[in-house]
């Protein structure tokens, strides 16, 4: 009994760093001096996935610029690989879901009670990911790059 527990809970760790790796797999898409943790060395979520459905997994993630910690959250669809885009997200703490084809990121700032909320669909017509909903407080100003040896 004790040897299958074990085994189990190694196969569980295995599987949480293969997806810690999956996710610095995608390192080479996202801005130059953007990094995976915060100042307080918490690692900001992300989530892979076929947002697209064309077989392949795309990336949704919350970086944090290496000298000011400052947040951004990240979209890249694998369906276009020269370019990801990007927006400032003010909020420190942050959720990501991905549920029935809605892509939502959540956050608070941990202390004032200020919160936001996004929530994003793939759509066919615009062959990108589309801002379906916000709460309201915010305006979402998308950026875009061009991914440099893409």
């Amino acid at each position: 009994m004790k040897i299958t527990f074990k085994i189990l809970i190694l196969g569980l760790l295995s599987v949480t760093q293969l997806n810690a790796q999956d996710l610095n797999s995608f390192k080479a898409v996202w801005p130059t001096g953007y990094v995976l943790t915060s100042a307080s060395n918490k690692k900001g979520p992300g989530i892979m996935a076929d947002f697209d459905g064309d077989g392949a997994k795309d990336l949704a993630c919350v970086l944090y610029n290496k000298k000011s910690g400052v947040p951004i959250f990240l979209l890249y669809l694998s369906s276009k690989p020269k370019t990801a885009k990007y927006c400032d997200w003010v909020y420190m703490m942050h959720d990501l879901t991905y549920d029935e084809g809605i892509l939502g990121i959540f956050s608070d700032n941990g202390s004032m009670g200020i919160f936001g909320a996004m929530k994003f669909k793939y759509d066919l017509v615009k062959q990108d990911l589309d801002l379906i909903e916000t709460d309201g407080e915010i305006e979402v100003k998308f950026k875009s790059w061009k991914i440099p040896g893409r």
